[in-house]
């Protein structure tokens, strides 16, 4: 299939429709930032300083005035409408042929499996669970900890198979990704990446776990404002043993700081430090596995390369999403029946701790796992109609829940979450 793939928005949907208009790709991704603000309400909600909100080319598509001229999939970053997005926390249209993963997501598209959550690594929020109702988006503190994603997105992903012939997205990079790449370019275009890379702390630690453990043919990922290119041989690879001085450090100080939270008002010099990481994967050999190709885009700005067209090959050719009498879009039955396992099991692994979040133990996999089969079971006993009631996403669900005109932040239920949840609650 032919896609284009995308770094960060910033709202800036045609300017990206553009680039790709010869093209004649069939679907469009976009790793964060992508700023679906509808109104001057969801501007509220944004996080970035007031003097740089902007209402952006979003509205447009929302309201009907534009649409999509191309199938477009998006994950959501750290500079977001998080009212909109919280919405639709478990993926949704947010307007006509415009689809958001959701806080963590697997689906089907024409025979591609796209897997991937949104939000950015925070060592201090990790750990917590996100506030559910009566936000309060004038607090500026709320609205910059709604992006940060948590242990139970995290095991939502983390239980699901090896996917080595699936797409894997997300908003920041994996941490020590940069040792399988060209780092002297990279310090070259970015040089005050250097002190983080050299105590292996540039990136996320969640996210080198689950690059470890899916190993997807493909990761795509934003946040840094810089291209980067990487490719991990899984036949010959060997994660360090974790007896570093960055593993040991972080035992000690796993609430760290934010992680590369890059602000839209400050320049790429001027980024946080007090990175965390953990690397803690075993010495290992995988035998007949295609290696990951791991790209990261720039932000969608003249003179930058934000936006690159790849023929990628299909996950599965005789999936359901590829017959022309069905939608193209579905549902990841895997992955409904791992987030409905971590959700009945999670008096389970509330009171584990970080490390054991980030590398569960073999009972608690057991038992995930265990779930996991027998509802796999069930799904694969459903007939075809059952099984497109379920699964099969209608491409028309799109609801305008917001007047596109209003300042007033309030919250709104979608039909979609409400959808999803009457299925699989």
């Amino acid at each position: 299939m032919k896609i284009a793939v995308e770094g960060c928005g910033h709202g800036c949907l045609n300017k990206i429709y553009q680039a790709i208009n010869k093209q004649k790709v069939e679907l469009l991704i976009i790793c964060g930032d992508f700023q679906s603000v509808r109104n001057a309400a969801d501007m509220q909600c944004l996080s970035v300083p007031p003097k740089y909100r902007r209402m952006g080319d979003f509205r447009d598509y929302y309201t009907g005035k534009k649409r999509a001229p191309v199938f477009t999939i998006f994950i959501g970053g750290n500079h977001e409408a998080s009212n909109y997005l919280d919405e639709l926390k478990y993926g949704g249209f947010v307007a006509p042929n415009i689809y958001y993963l959701g806080r963590t997501g697997s689906i089907w598209y024409k025979g591609l499996r796209i897997v991937g959550w949104s939000g950015i690594y925070n060592g201090g929020d990790f750990m917590k669970l996100r506030p559910e109702s009566n936000i309060e988006y004038d607090d500026r503190r709320i609205v910059r900890s709604m992006y940060h994603y948590r242990k139970d997105d995290y095991l939502k992903m983390r239980f699901l198979k090896q996917c080595n012939k699936s797409i894997l997205l997300s908003h920041d990079w994996p941490n020590k990704i940069t040792e399988y790449g060209d780092t002297k370019l990279l310090l070259r275009r970015k040089p005050f990446f250097k002190k983080d890379i050299q105590h292996g702390e540039l990136g996320s630690p969640a996210n080198q776990e689950l690059l470890d453990h899916l190993k997807p043919l493909y990761y795509f990922a934003a946040h840094l404002h810089v291209v980067y290119r990487a490719k991990i041989d899984w036949n010959k690879k060997r994660f360090s043993d974790g007896n570093d001085s960055s593993s040991k450090r972080v035992k000690t100080d796993l609430k760290a700081k934010n992680i590369n939270e890059i602000e839209l008002d400050i320049s790429d010099l001027e980024m946080e430090n007090g990175l965390s990481a953990i690397e803690k994967s075993e010495p290992r050999t995988q035998e007949s596995l295609s290696p990951t190709n791991f790209l990261a885009l720039d932000k969608c700005l003249s003179g930058r390369q934000y936006v690159e067209v790849l023929n990628v090959p299909l996950t599965n050719s005789k999936h359901p999403s590829t017959q022309h009498s069905n939608p193209d879009l579905y549902l990841d039955p895997e992955y409904i029946a791992v987030m409905k396992s971590v959700n009945k099991h999670y008096k389970d692994w509330e009171g584990l701790n970080y490390e054991q979040i980030l590398k569960p133990s073999k009972d608690f996999e057991d038992l995930v796992e265990a779930d996991t089969v027998q509802m796999l079971k069930i799904f694969d006993e459903l007939d075809s109609d059952e099984y497109d009631r379920l699964f099969a996403i209608n491409e028309h669900s799109f609801v305008q829940t917001a007047d596109p005109k209003t300042s007033i932040v309030q919250e709104y239920q979608n039909p979609q979450t409400e959808i999803f949840k009457e299925r699989f609650s």
